[in-house]
C-alpha cells in the first residue's frame, strides 16, 4: 500500500483509538465500554485488526466506524471515501475479522 493510501486510513484508526480510549463525546460510553471490556476479554478483535483487512481489501478514507450489533453478533460498521465521493460500507464480524457485507456504488472499483 502506498504512503498516501495508508495515511487517511491511520488517521482514522487513530482518531476511532482515541475514541475508544478517551471519553465518549459523540460516541455512546456504552459503546466505549463494550468494545474495550470485549477486546480485553477476547471476545473482540481489537478495531486496528479490522482497520488493516479494510486497508489491505479497499481503497479510500474511513470516515466512521461504530461498534454494533446485527442479529445477536457484535459487528464493526465502517463507512468508508471512495475515489469519486463514493461512500461504502462494510460490516466485519467483530470476533473473526470477517467481512460480512460490503455496499456502496461501483463498489469493485474501490477493491
Amino acid at each position: 500500500m502506498t504512503r498516501n493510501r495508508q495515511r487517511p486510513l491511520l488517521a482514522a484508526a487513530a482518531g476511532m483509538a482515541l475514541v475508544l480510549a478517551g471519553p465518549a463525546g459523540s460516541v455512546h460510553a456504552d459503546d466505549h465500554d463494550r468494545a474495550r471490556a470485549g477486546v480485553q476479554s477476547g471476545d473482540l478483535l481489537p478495531l486496528r485488526a479490522v482497520l488493516d483487512r479494510v486497508e489491505r481489501d479497499f481503497v479510500g478514507r474511513v470516515l466512521d466506524v461504530e461498534l454494533e450489533e446485527e442479529d445477536g453478533a457484535a459487528v464493526y460498521e465502517i463507512e468508508i471515501l471512495a475515489s469519486g465521493g463514493r461512500k461504502i460500507e462494510l460490516v466485519y464480524d467483530a470476533r473473526s475479522g470477517r467481512l460480512l457485507k460490503a455496499k456502496g456504488r461501483d463498489l469493485e472499483s474501490a477493491r
